[in-house]
């Protein structure tokens, strides 16, 4: 699978990137809201791990944004949360929430593992 990390903080977007990666999954890493929408619309992922919280125009912005796209319209979109508190509105918007740090095993729940590439290409 192909998954994009969207996630201001440069240390945190490495290391779900390096986690993605160990999985057997493509990873590219965007670090605004701007070059999350740009990459998505170009490289077309599978999944997308959103940073609910990228400043000058947040995660939720964004995932309307990428949903509004037909070309994305199998791209599952998980929010990364740095807080536990319950967001109403992410839980209408995207397809799961994680808590960062992220927990692998849940990572690889959602994505499933990236040896066994049933993406139909070819």
């Amino acid at each position: 699978m192909k998954i994009l990390i969207v996630d201001r903080q440069i240390r945190a977007g490495r290391t779900v990137a390096g986690q993605v990666m160990s999985m057997g999954h493509e990873a590219a890493i965007a670090w605004t809201a701007a070059d999350a929408i740009e990459a998505a619309a170009e490289w077309i992922p599978d999944a997308a791990l959103l940073d609910i919280e990228l400043g000058e125009n947040d995660g939720h912005e964004v995932c309307r944004i990428l949903r509004s796209n037909p070309d994305l319209s199998r791209c599952k979109i998980i929010a990364l949360s740095g807080t536990s508190t319950l967001d109403f509105l992410a839980l209408s918007l995207f397809d799961a929430i994680l808590e960062k740090p992220v927990d692998a095993p849940m990572l690889v729940s959602l994505l499933g593992s990236g040896s066994d590439d049933s993406s139909g290409e070819g």
